[in-house]
C-alpha cells in the first residue's frame, strides 16, 4: 500500500520477515516497510544502501515476498525453509536478497559415462544472440571444468556438458555440485551474466 507520505506499508503475518518491516512482529495495521521505499506512479524506488533501486511489481505470498526490479533482476525475502526464495539456500531472509536469473539453470540429473567423464546438461532460455557457458563440477575432492558456446533460438536449449575429472580420482555415481556461468550476448553486447550453483545427481549411464 502507498501511504500519504509516499512511503510503502504492509500488514499481516511477519514472523518470518515477509513484510521486511523493522521488527519480526505481526502487524494488524499498516507498518512501514523497506526503510527508504517510496512509490511513484506504481514504481517503487529504494533509498541508497537498501539494495533495491526500482521495482516494477511485487508478489506477496503467505510467508515470503518477491519483487521484480525495473532492471530485470529479482529480489526476494521472508521464509525460505524449503528454498522458496530461489537463491540456492534455505536461510530465511528479513531483507531482500538477489535471486538467480531464469535465463540459465542446470538439469539436476546427470549421467556417469565412465569414471573419467560425467555429463551434465545446462538449460538456457534466451531469445536471440548467443550464450557462452562456463561449467564446474565438484564431487568431494574431484573437480572438472568445461566450456561451451550455444546459439539462442527463443526456445529452451539443452546443452550437454561432458566434464572430465581432474586429478587421479574419478567420478562416482551420486551427488555432486554443479556451478554454471552463462553469459548471454546479443548484437555485440552482454545482456545477461547469470550464475547458478545447485546439487545434481550423477547416475550410471545405460
Amino acid at each position: 500500500m502507498r501511504g500519504t507520505s509516499g512511503g510503502a506499508a504492509c500488514w499481516g503475518a511477519n514472523d518470518n520477515g515477509e513484510l521486511s518491516a523493522a521488527d519480526a512482529a505481526n502487524h494488524l495495521t499498516p507498518a512501514t516497510v523497506f526503510s527508504g521505499l517510496h512509490v511513484f506512479q506504481g514504481i517503487a524506488q529504494m533509498a541508497a544502501g537498501t539494495g533495491i533501486t526500482r521495482v516494477s511489481f511485487s508478489v506477496f505470498n503467505r510467508e515470503h515476498t518477491c519483487a521484480l526490479l525495473a532492471d530485470g533482476t529479482l529480489r526476494c525475502w521472508g521464509f525460505n525453509g524449503q528454498g522458496q526464495l530461489g537463491n540456492g539456500t534455505t536461510t530465511t531472509e528479513t531483507s531482500p536478497v538477489a535471486v538467480n536469473s531464469f535465463i540459465a539453470n542446470v538439469d539436476p540429473a546427470g549421467t556417469l559415462r565412465n569414471r573419467r567423464v560425467a555429463e551434465v546438461t545446462v538449460l538456457i532460455d534466451c531469445a536471440d544472440g548467443g550464450a557462452s557457458i562456463r561449467f564446474r563440477l565438484v564431487q568431494g575432492s574431484v573437480t572438472g571444468t568445461g566450456h561451451a558456446e550455444a546459439r539462442c533460438t527463443g526456445d529452451l536449449l539443452r546443452v550437454p556438458m561432458k566434464i572430465r575429472a581432474g586429478g587421479p580420482s574419478g567420478w562416482e555415481a551420486g551427488a555432486a555440485t554443479a556451478e554454471v556461468e552463462a553469459i548471454i550476448r546479443a548484437e555485440g553486447r552482454v545482456t545477461e551474466d547469470t550464475h547458478w550453483t545447485r546439487e545434481v545427481t550423477i547416475s550410471p549411464g545405460s
